[in-house]
């Protein structure tokens, strides 16, 4: 089997564990990032697992998730993003949690970004199902931080699809 066919098993492996553990803990999350857009079926390799939630999912996400944690959750702020932010590591793959994920654009923080405040849905994995940030959502997310080559991916996806949503 090939390493990258290997390291997306791994991911739906992990995906499949979350999933079990957010349901049973009545947390409020959904994937984001290059792993949602690969469960969309884009062409494109997630390299970790990132969840968006809130401040208190977030910090129960990290007593759930504290045998596999490599950073402990709590608010922490860059030059571009703030969140609670914790970092675990599942089976060989990074898991990052953002609770309440904020961008810098003009000198200004966004409001926060939860699982309530974007279009989310859930996809199939296999025996179960998970749930993810909606295509348009991830669109205008890498448009207003300036991420154009993902733009880009979703773009020409969108064409060879032929589908024609708002963005």
């Amino acid at each position: 089997m090939e390493r990258r066919e290997e390291r997306s098993l791994n991911i739906i492996s992990v995906l499949k564990k979350l999933a079990r553990i957010f349901e049973e803990n009545y947390i409020d999350y959904c994937i984001v990032g290059s792993t949602s857009l690969f469960l969309e079926g884009l062409p494109v390799e997630p390299s970790d697992i990132d969840v968006l939630t809130t401040k208190n999912s977030a910090l129960k996400i990290d007593e759930l998730l504290s045998p596999y944690r490599l950073v402990e959750c709590k608010l922490r702020e860059s030059e571009d993003f703030r969140s609670y932010f914790g970092r675990y590591r599942i089976d060989g793959i990074d898991v990052e949690v953002m609770g309440e994920l904020q961008y810098r654009k003009n000198d200004r923080w966004s409001v926060p970004f939860t699982p309530s405040t974007i279009k989310t849905k859930y996809v199939s994995l296999n025996d179960g199902k998970i749930r993810i940030a909606e295509l348009e959502e991830t669109y205008k997310f890498c448009k207003e931080i300036g991420r154009e080559e993902t733009c880009k991916i979703i773009e020409e996806y969108l064409r060879k699809c032929g589908r024609n949503i708002k963005l």
